[in-house]
């Protein structure tokens, strides 16, 4: 991702974050690439949720994991898995497994190339990327798009990995403040997990 595509990116999901899932705080000592963001949760000391948003880096595109861990550490080396699986100190997962995707899915902010475009600019060393006046405005959509897929997959997951660990109240505890699934105009949204 362009310097200025993905500053646009992590300003603008950082606030929505903020805004929208406040019991998540940005984490900067944890082992990930460079652009990358992880953001945590300590529902309570022995269960931690994490968001984390990937960076493409050489398209103008980005992804979202959802994972937990029983230790409060961001499960780095974790396999990516599935929902399905039920793992017991640790799971991480691409939030498109979540609303039963097969595939891989990444919100690309320039349009998607074809396999013969991609080939092309990769022999010819060409950036295949649209121009940023066209780019920058999709920042914003995209990304509250991905916050909204959030709140209505990865959230319900949640509940279901804290539920599973007998920890219901301490769920129903942090819905009670308020600090889960609203969207920017303050209503809540429900989950569809």
């Amino acid at each position: 991702m362009r310097r200025e595509v993905g500053k646009a990116v992590r300003r603008h999901f950082n606030d929505v974050i903020g805004r929208c899932l406040s019991c998540f705080v940005e984490m900067r000592d944890v082992e990930i690439p460079d652009g990358d963001r992880v953001y945590a949760w300590q529902l309570v000391p022995d269960l931690a949720f994490y968001l984390a948003l990937i960076i493409d880096h050489r398209w103008d595109a980005f992804t979202i994991e959802v994972a937990w861990s029983r230790d409060a550490k961001w499960p780095a080396y974790a396999l990516l898995g599935m929902p399905t699986d039920h793992a017991d100190m640790m799971a991480r997962l691409r939030i498109a497994s979540l609303w039963g995707s097969k595939r891989d899915f990444w919100w690309h902010l320039s349009r998607e190339f074809s396999l013969d475009e991609i080939e092309e600019a990769t022999r010819t060393l060409s950036d295949l990327n649209e121009p940023l006046e066209l780019v920058l405005p999709r920042v914003e959509p995209m990304v509250d798009d991905a916050v909204a897929r959030i709140i209505d997959f990865a959230l319900p997951y949640f509940e279901q990995t804290a539920c599973r660990f007998g920890l219901r109240n301490a769920w129903q505890e942090q819905m009670t403040r308020g600090q889960l699934g609203k969207t920017d105009s303050g209503e809540r949204r429900e989950g569809r997990y």
